[in-house]
């Protein structure tokens, strides 16, 4: 499977770096009728459910007959025919959850013991003592199954209740087994997320302090002599510059690292999902250090066709073939990251195991594919905003950036600077508004709302800790997310943004829209 941006690995002999390298974002579609296609999108994500499990059928009836009259519908292709489509991706993930969850409620959180357990599709759960030591096989089962091996690299899934709990996971564990001579491992860090910046801040207080960078300055020469024993890593990172870590310099600090100085890096891919090649980042490390590889991200949105159906954090772990016995034993790491998920709470409930136990999750495929027209729509969007006469400072997003030749220069979301003597309160609430009842005024497709991923498309202005002026202000950030689903509501979105853009500042978007007032009165 190729990856979104993926250049070809078989045909790239020599630099080792070419495999990191990217094409740019896929084209916009030349589909003349998207909303047949998202309609025809939703469909297959349904008969792929019915036809795996015949008696799931009936509860799928009305919705079926709804989704084949919207396709005859002469008005699919309006903005009217597009609300009836979002409508059907919400009633079919209303019917799913109420499907999963009547398997979950049938069952005791501690059932009695020889009590075997169903799923709605995998094998049903034996030995289930209780719900917290709860193991998610099943699904790992599948996804080690549908993901090809890497060439020299043994590798292994372990899924949690959220990203944030296996990273929690990954703190504990971690440095237990990496100590030098009893000190205690030296992690370092390049992350933007605020709330790993607030989870790596609890553990600073108990002992395992992490050092944190934002720039390249200063960490790769530690990585590179061998004095960080843990990197954690966004390679893209959630921050307000939409950083992008140069994949070319890590990989060669990690190369000219003492091969007697073991590494263990961790990768938080959720922002990134398929567009992040593990596989091409260690053929390019075949001749480093020691090296315990672990890929984390959230697969709440991109692996979910953007239906927020479940939390859920997968992590995959790498270590080389042939290390049986080493620091970086394979089995040794899975072992004792199950066990401290059992200690921790960190397991998927029985609820989250049946809600995700779908023929289309974990699907490399199809995750390339939902993935592919997200990043595409937000980088079509930046493109548009920074050719247009701007009311903004500038806009942020990878492609946008001298790091654009990457696998790692995408998103799922682009950030509108405001101008420093114009980022105030009053004028952030002007915006907000603007942007909210322009979308209903035209009867776009668009939400106030957070986080990224889905089939619609998310504006929201942020207010982000750690961004503070010197007196204490707030400075604050226009973020839009935009989804999946092309069609008008995706060109009247843009379009919609670059006009207001066009305004020269926010006196002259007040003159243009003098009555509104805040969405959130105080």
């Amino acid at each position: 499977m190729m990856g979104v941006g993926a250049v070809p690995g078989p045909e790239s002999q020599g630099d080792p770096l070419e495999l990191l390298r990217s094409r740019q974002p896929a084209p916009r579609s030349a589909d003349a009728q998207p909303c047949r296609s998202e309609c025809h999108k939703l469909l297959a994500l349904v008969d792929a459910l019915t036809s795996a499990r015949p008696a799931f059928a009936p509860a799928f009836s009305d919705w079926h007959q709804q989704a084949n009259d919207l396709l005859g519908s002469q008005d699919l292709e309006t903005l009217a025919g597009e609300a009836r489509l979002e409508d059907m991706a919400l009633a079919l993930r209303r019917i799913w959850l109420g499907l999963a969850h009547s398997f979950a409620d049938r069952p005791m959180k501690s059932p009695p013991h020889l009590e075997d357990v169903a799923l709605p599709f995998s094998k049903d759960l034996t030995n289930y003592v209780y719900e917290r030591v709860l193991s998610p096989s099943r699904l790992e089962e599948r996804c080690q199954k549908r993901y090809p091996p890497v060439a020299g690299w043994e590798s292994r899934f372990c899924l949690f209740s959220s990203a944030m709990g296996a990273l929690t996971n990954l703190l504990q564990v971690l440095p237990r087994f990496l100590s030098a001579k009893g000190e205690t491992p030296r992690w370092d860090s390049f992350i933007g997320y605020y709330e790993t910046e607030r989870l790596l801040r609890l553990h600073d207080q108990r002992g395992v302090y992490c050092r944190r960078y934002r720039k390249h300055d200063g960490l790769l020469e530690r990585v590179a002599s061998g004095k960080t024993d843990i990197l954690l890593v966004e390679p893209s990172m959630y921050d307000w510059d939409q950083t992008v870590l140069d994949p070319g310099l890590l990989v060669q600090a990690i190369l000219e690292r003492p091969l007697d100085r073991p590494l263990a890096l961790i990768l938080d891919t959720s922002l990134l999902g398929p567009a992040f090649r593990m596989e091409d980042l260690l053929r390019a490390l075949e001749r480093s250090c020691p090296l315990l590889a672990i890929e984390l991200r959230s697969g709440l949105k991109l692996d979910q066709e953007g239906l927020e159906l479940s939390n859920v954090g997968i992590v995959r772990l790498f270590t080389r073939e042939g290390a049986a016995n080493g620091i970086f034993a394979t089995q040794r790491w899975l072992r004792h990251m199950n066990s401290a998920r059992k200690i921790f709470g960190h397991a998927l409930s029985l609820d989250e195991m049946a809600i995700l136990d779908l023929p289309w999750f974990s699907d490399p495929q199809r995750l390339d594919n939902y993935a592919a027209q997200v990043f595409s729509n937000n980088a079509r969007l930046a493109a548009a905003l920074s050719h247009a006469d701007s009311l903004f400072a500038r806009i942020a997003h990878p492609s946008l950036t001298g790091q654009a030749e990457w696998q790692w220069a995408q998103s799922p979301f682009v950030i509108a600077h405001l101008q420093d003597v114009e980022d105030r309160q009053d004028n952030r609430n002007l915006l907000e508004s603007v942007i909210y009842h322009e979308a209903k005024r035209r009867g776009l497709t668009v939400y106030l709302g957070s986080s990224f991923g889905f089939r619609h498309h998310r504006f929201e202005i942020v207010l982000p800790e750690g961004y503070e002026r010197p007196d204490g202000s707030s400075r604050g950030f226009l973020k839009i997310a935009m989804g999946h689903r092309e069609g008008p509501s995706c060109d009247g979105f843009i379009q919609l943004l670059c006009e207001i853009s066009a305004h020269g500042d926010f006196q002259a978007l007040r003159q243009r829209y003098p009555d509104l007032g805040p969405l959130r009165p105080k």
